[in-house]
């Protein structure tokens, strides 16, 4: 809310008291400005002052000037932060957010918590885990469920054991499930259940896998990750991320005056709970996920060999593990490099924030170029955008909006006037819109 303006200097000489009653403030036009902002499928951002509803059809909110208004929903792709595609000139981390225990499902449900036992388990593997959320409270996940579980400590981890983890756990689907301890050795096999375990003599949840035919039951203190080879799946449910960094499907989502929202849960074997949560604990919220692909998702093409070499080039890519809005977790680029990625299917455009991780920053100065490809590997007219980058200046975005033909994203990182020294990138919440 803006400051009154000062008052003008009064007159010199004296003057008649004012009997009359003073006048009422004037009411400000423009009200408190929410965290979040409702993101178009043009991907432009709409400021608002509160969200009131989302239906099957609509989605409504009040404006910064106290209008209530709404939109089709098949226009509105979620809510996220109000910084989503702001230009970031302060220094951006690649380090992973830790030292949370979590769960995530084959839909991309995430649960931050602890596991726990039912209390009717018995000595056998039983296909059930019980989590338990600090707000949310208890869930019963069935293991076809199940796609990992990060059992992150808080601190003392050493740095090899937490890039092994989140190598895990942010990879494609392994061939056979994935057991890491926290001596960093992997055990591959078949999960085939939770049990009760022993611990420096005290009872805990364990894990049991069959390796050769033979089953092995780990307490899951001794556990850093676990990632099964279940197939995922995409909800076509609300997708809530909280601050927590936990992820809720929902078929609901409705706001109240008293800063709260409510989600309806589906919990095994009951019917849907309303919920209520805080405004404070709302990161972003996608309504459409069908129509949103984060980048981070889709594996790069394989890049040629060099002239006269035989094997394909190591790919200059990774995905970065701390999480983002919708799930659009940053894509590191080292250069100088190139890097391909095949456009989703019915993808109307492309976005993303083009930023300087923070130990890059104290010499990088290079060029970017983001080309959109036809079938021939031809770059299509009108889609090539080369972006300077520079540690002096506020990191640029680029949107493309693709056509029918566009087949492939190329991104390529070009020296600067100081050579490749640092030439790295990072692609900041680089998602496809989808078509309706």
């Amino acid at each position: 809310m803006n400051a009154a303006p000062l008052l003008a200097a009064q007159p010199t000489e004296p003057t008649k008291p004012d009997t009359a009653p003073p006048a009422p403030a004037r009411a400000s036009t423009t009200l408190e400005r929410s965290a979040l902002v409702l993101l178009d499928d043009q991907l432009r951002s709409i400021a608002m002052h509160r969200l009131t509803s989302v239906t099957e059809t609509t989605v409504s909110y009040v404006d910064i000037q106290g209008q209530a208004r709404s939109l089709p929903r098949a226009e509105v792709l979620g809510l996220v932060p109000a910084d989503w595609a702001d230009s970031l000139d302060q220094p951006v981390s690649r380090t992973r957010r830790s030292g949370q225990a979590s769960i995530r499902l084959t839909d991309g449900v995430t649960l931050v918590g602890s596991a726990e036992l039912s209390p009717d388990a018995g000595t056998s593997a039983s296909d059930t885990l019980i989590w338990n959320h600090r707000v949310l409270a208890l869930f019963r996940f069935k293991l076809d469920q199940i796609a990992s579980i990060d059992l992150a400590q808080r601190s003392g981890e050493p740095r090899s054991l937490t890039t092994q983890a989140d190598a895990l756990l942010d990879g494609p689907p392994p061939g056979s499930d994935i057991i890491l301890l926290r001596n960093a050795e992997q055990l591959r096999g078949f999960v085939n259940g939770f049990q009760p375990g022993v611990d420096n003599g005290r009872g805990t949840p364990a894990i049991s896998i069959e390796i050769d035919k033979a089953a092995t039951v780990i307490p899951l203190s001794r556990v850093r990750a676990v990632v099964i080879s279940n197939p995922r799946t995409r909800s076509d449910a609300i997708t809530v991320s909280l601050v927590d960094g936990s992820v809720i499907s929902t078929r609901s989502l409705s706001f109240s005056d008293d800063r709260t929202f409510a989600v309806s849960l589906a919990r095994a074997g009951q019917s849907p709970e309303s919920v209520r949560l805080t405004n404070d604990s709302l990161q972003s919220a996608l309504l459409s996920p069908r129509r949103v692909t984060p980048l981070a998702m889709i594996t790069p093409l394989p890049e040629p060999p060099p002239p006269g070499g035989s094997a394909p080039l190591p790919s200059p890519v990774t995905v970065i593990a701390e999480p983002e809005p919708m799930d659009a977790r940053s894509v590191h680029l080292r250069g100088p490099a190139q890097a391909r990625w095949p456009i989703p299917q019915n993808a109307a455009r492309f976005g993303a924030t083009l930023v300087i991780p923070d130990d890059a920053r104290p010499l990088g100065d290079f060029r970017c170029i983001v080309d959109a490809l036809d079938a021939g590997d031809r770059v299509i007219p009108g889609l090539s955008q080369t972006l300077p980058l520079s540690w002096r200046a506020a990191s640029p975005s680029v949107l493309l909006d693709l056509p029918p033909e566009a087949r492939t994203l190329r991104v390529t990182i070009e020296p600067g006037p100081s050579g490749p020294v640092q030439a790295s990138l990072l692609l900041r919440r680089a998602v496809f819109v989808i078509k309706p």
